[in-house]
């Protein structure tokens, strides 16, 4: 038993240089220079009032003279932070139509937010959109000018700003439209000339669902299939399901 306390010393003293090393392989070498800069790594050679040379992790190796060094100290290593969100500025141009026939046209701008080390994104757009289709019958001209101003989140799942790749797209809106309808009368059949003019505005929402195809270089295209749904005052909501494809840049 009189063996018990060298053991426990033993043990003890064992234990403290296991922790003194422990301690020692998490430290590391910190130089501070006179100009701002601080570099990390491991101090690999030193020679006294003269110069020093230090590995920073991933392999590079530094040589300074004492003159330019500040101090030099000991420091638990910093961890590498998640890279910052990332995305930009976009600009867009489209082309569509809806179930009214005819073509449209119009553009937007739109900021992307892309979270650091995240494969999705989330994207702000205000879109301007102006529809022109016109009906023609033996009796009437019907001309009709549409303008849809529209506000939207959408959300990117995919996406990656700088990378190249498919990504889909939901979202929803807030719309404001505006619709210039005129009637003209075939005075041949009439006996007269006759148009009348309605001036329409609405407001409403938008549920957005569509595929797009970015490049690291920001240009990408997008198919959308935006619902609308405009409410117009002492109607019943009305349903417009229409089809946009887009040319987008993201800088």
């Amino acid at each position: 038993m009189k063996s018990a306390p060298w053991l426990l010393l033993c043990f003890l003293f064992a234990a403290f240089i296991l922790t003194s090393a422990a301690f020692a392989q998490e430290m590391q070498d910190v130089v501070y220079l006179k100009n701002g800069s601080i570099i990390r790594g491991l101090v690999i050679e030193q020679v006294p009032g003269k110069s020093l040379k230090i590995r920073t992790r991933d392999g590079s190796v530094f040589v300074y003279t004492m003159e330019e060094v500040e101090r030099i100290t000991k420091e638990t290593p910093v961890e590498p932070q998640a890279s910052p969100s990332s995305g930009g500025f976009g600009i867009s141009g489209h082309v569509g139509t809806d179930i009214s026939g005819g073509l449209g046209f119009g553009g937007g701008l739109s900021y992307v937010l892309v979270p650091g080390g995240s494969s999705s994104g989330y994207e702000f757009a205000l879109d301007y959109f102006f529809h022109e289709y016109d009906e023609e019958e033996p009796d009437v001209k019907n001309y009709t000018d549409l303008s849809i101003f529209a506000f939207r989140a959408n959300w990117l799942w995919n996406y990656e700003h700088g990378q190249s790749g498919v990504y889909f797209v939901t979202g929803v809106g807030l719309v404001f439209a505006t619709l210039d309808y005129t009637i003209e009368y075939n005075p041949a059949v009439y006996g007269y000339s006759l148009s009348e003019i309605y001036d329409y505005s609405s407001v409403g929402n938008i549920i957005n669902l569509g595929v797009g195809w970015t490049s690291g270089m920001g240009f990408g295209l997008r198919f959308e299939t935006p619902m609308l749904f405009f409410y117009s005052s002492g109607e019943a909501a009305s349903f417009v399901p229409s089809f946009a494809l887009a040319v987008k840049y993201v800088f």
